[in-house]
């Protein structure tokens, strides 16, 4: 889709790609966990779906309108905060796994389903890429090599 967001390995996750401008943050805890980004003159959501205490973490970013982001602005709570976010996510959306020490690690179009199988599908990355990076050390030191490189 033309108007999804273009990521880039390597950026932070809350700042996606070096043409992208920090507009809004909405929750922080050590990094920026939701808030808005535009790029290219268009305005996308950003949040952290799941992972925000672990090594890799899972990023939802979709285009939003004026209302859409008045809407999540006068949440009256953190829990209306969270429930307007989501509702604003369409379906159409770029997801994102990064890890602490290397940003975004790779990305794909997301354009259907709901939030909840999103967000599944997002933790069950997580979880791979833990296990990828628990193995990775043991295999490197008998191989002598990068696995995957």
């Amino acid at each position: 889709m033309s108007d999804m967001i273009h990521v880039q390995v390597g950026a932070a996750p809350w700042l996606p790609a070096a043409d992208a401008e920090a507009v809004a943050e909405y929750e922080y805890y050590e990094m920026p966990l939701s808030g808005v980004v535009r790029q290219a003159g268009v305005e996308y959501f950003f949040t952290c779906m799941a992972g925000q205490e672990e090594n890799f973490n899972f990023w939802v970013y979709w285009p939003i309108t004026a209302a859409d982001r008045e809407a999540v602005e006068s949440a009256k709570s953190p829990k209306d905060f969270r429930s307007r976010l989501l509702h604003a996510l369409g379906g159409h959306a770029v997801v994102a796994v990064a890890s602490d020490d290397y940003g975004i690690l790779g990305w794909r179009d997301f354009d259907g389903g709901d939030t909840q199988s999103m967000a599944e599908a997002g933790s069950d990355l997580i979880r791979w890429m833990d296990r990828v990076a628990e193995i990775a050390p043991r295999a490197h030191e008998r191989s002598g090599e990068l696995v995957g490189a």
